[in-house]
């Protein structure tokens, strides 16, 4: 589980540099590793084990994803509202994110 955790913190951190992908899959899929990586930390500690770096790295980079997720759409909608789109050459608002 804790390497599941890592593997989708990762896919999930990568996705959330993207303006809207990060906000429509990167959020979603950081958090369900940060929660696998809570899950494996306390499995590990309910059988006498120490947790895993995995795990550990896992959580850190669910955050991580997460976080960045919710700032680079954010930034991507007051950057939209900032910039006229007749100076961009184009009237789709989504295409200048996308």
């Amino acid at each position: 589980m804790a390497a599941l955790s890592l593997a989708l913190a990762i896919v999930g951190t990568f996705f959330s540099l993207l303006p809207v992908v990060g906000a429509v899959a990167g959020v979603p899929i950081s958090l369900i590793a940060m929660v696998l990586g809570l899950l494996a930390r306390r499995e590990a500690i309910r059988a006498g084990q120490p947790p895993s770096r995995a795990a550990r790295a896992g959580i850190i980079l669910g955050i991580l994803g997460a976080v960045l997720g919710v700032v680079t759409y954010v930034g991507c909608i007051l950057w939209m509202r900032s910039v006229p789109l007749a100076a961009l050459g184009t009237w789709d608002a989504w295409a200048v994110c996308a």
